[in-house]
């Protein structure tokens, strides 16, 4: 049994901004870590909703780090370092929409 809030609407419009507070601060993260030593270009928050997030009750992202069809991009992702810097700039991105959220 799905958990319904008494206003559905109105909590799915907050978990829709939270979800796009939580994208952009990870979006934000990850280019800080990776564009000054790799020149990465932002590709911009998306605000699509693939199937893999619809039923969600919590703030969810879809992080796409890459295209493997790109081969400086394949490149980079088969790189543990590249890979370190992602995980980090995820990590921070989500460690700070947290703290974001405790202040309000």
């Amino acid at each position: 049994m799905l958990f319904q809030p008494h206003n559905t609407m109105q909590h799915s419009n907050m978990r829709w901004k939270r979800s796009n507070l939580l994208a952009h601060e990870v979006q934000n993260n990850i280019l800080a870590q990776v564009a000054p030593l790799y020149g990465i270009k932002n590709r911009k928050v998306k605000n699509a909703v693939p199937q893999v997030l619809l039923g969600t009750t919590c703030p969810a992202i879809l992080i796409e780090l890459g295209f493997l069809s790109n081969h400086h991009e394949s490149q980079l992702l088969g790189s543990e370092g590249y890979q370190q810097l992602l995980a980090k700039g995820i990590c921070k991105g989500i460690l700070t929409f947290k703290k974001n959220l405790q202040k309000d």
